[in-house]
């Protein structure tokens, strides 16, 4: 499972350059980091963050590498402070143009749940929702 103390910021990554061969999650389908590793980040242990730490912080995450995508630059900061930027499951950035993968994510067929979706407009995530529904009463039906 995910663990807040091991020093890990979760997401997808592979977009930017953060330099040397790091890069940084691309952000579309979400990225995920621990309050004690966010503090971590900024110098502290604990709160609160001191004035001068916390502006110390901001400047350097508007700073280059690939400061035009906050995404990106998140995950350059976190690596630049000793955080491992690790794959997450479950995160879709980017549409899913394979129906056939799309209705195994949905109906849970994978051993990964869904956890973001991004792309997905009012109709096509009410579709989903009723594909859900329908792929869970027919469980329901058959278990009885």
């Amino acid at each position: 499972g995910l663990n807040p103390e091991d020093g890990k910021v979760y997401g997808r990554p592979g977009c930017g350059h953060c330099g040397g061969t790091k890069v940084g999650p691309c952000g579309g389908g979400g990225y995920l980091v621990s309050r004690q590793n966010l503090l971590k980040m900024v110098g502290t242990l604990n709160p609160p963050v001191p004035a001068n730490a916390e502006r110390a912080f901001l400047k350097e995450f508007m700073q280059d590498p690939d400061s035009d995508w906050c995404d990106v630059r998140f995950g350059c900061v976190a690596q630049d402070h000793g955080l491992e930027l690790t794959y997450l499951d479950g995160t879709y950035g980017w549409p899913l143009e394979n129906a056939s993968l799309e209705e195994s994510i949905v109906e849970r067929k994978t051993n990964v749940s869904p956890l973001v979706f991004q792309y997905i407009d009012k109709e096509h995530m009410q579709r989903i929702h009723k594909e859900r529904a329908g792929a869970t009463s027919k469980r329901t039906r058959t278990a009885t």
